[in-house]
């Protein structure tokens, strides 16, 4: 599975057989990149930009879910947002999109379960974002929604996330990962990877 990142949350997810855009971006905030998607999730549907990609997709921007191509995902709202949980290649996503709210109550936390990969908004609050990978403890942590050179957005630089995440971290231009490249289970602590933009 490779995921790429295009600034604030807008990202692609290709499975062997499927590609996920999530949360294209309206022209005024920056330049979009423009793929081909079989599906398009939303986040946040009034910045949905759906001519941002390619093709003719299924739309998902409510809570629902789908099933396509051994690929399963489920919106869920939480206040006026939705994330999503992915499972793809035997692989648990949670995409958080532009969830800025702070901690996750135990009732999101039941429905989200286990998760591998967490793809989360840096934002405004770095507290909150380290909040959420604490109540959630992935496997790996991306993160999203952080100011980037040719994106308007009024998010925290990237660089006060990883100094109070305090991890190690892996700068890739694609992020490509497998079940088997995942830490061990006995391992407490989240791998931190930058997909540059």
């Amino acid at each position: 599975m490779n995921i790429s990142f295009f600034g604030n949350s807008f990202l692609k997810i290709e499975s062997k057989n499927l590609t996920i855009a999530i949360d294209p971006f309206l022209e005024n905030v920056g330049k979009v990149s423009k793929f081909k998607a079989d599906i398009l999730l939303s986040t946040s549907p009034k910045n949905l930009n759906e001519k941002g990609v390619l093709g003719e997709p299924f739309i998902l921007k409510n809570a629902g879910e789908i099933e396509e191509e051994g690929v399963f995902i489920e919106g869920m709202y939480i206040g006026d947002f939705i994330v999503y949980k992915i499972i793809c290649e035997e692989m648990n996503i949670l995409v958080l999109g532009e969830y800025d709210l702070g901690k996750l109550n135990e009732d999101v936390l039941d429905d989200i379960g286990s998760i591998d990969i967490l793809l989360v908004g840096v934002n405004k609050d770095v507290k909150n974002t380290l909040n959420i990978i604490s109540q959630i403890q992935p496997k790996v942590v991306v993160p999203i929604m952080y100011k980037q050179k040719g994106i308007k957005n009024d998010c925290l630089e990237i660089e006060k996330f990883t100094k109070e995440y305090g991890v190690d971290f892996e700068e890739v231009n694609k992020l490509n990962i497998r079940k088997n490249n995942l830490p061990a289970e006995e391992d407490t602590r989240s791998l931190l990877y930058l997909i540059n933009s």
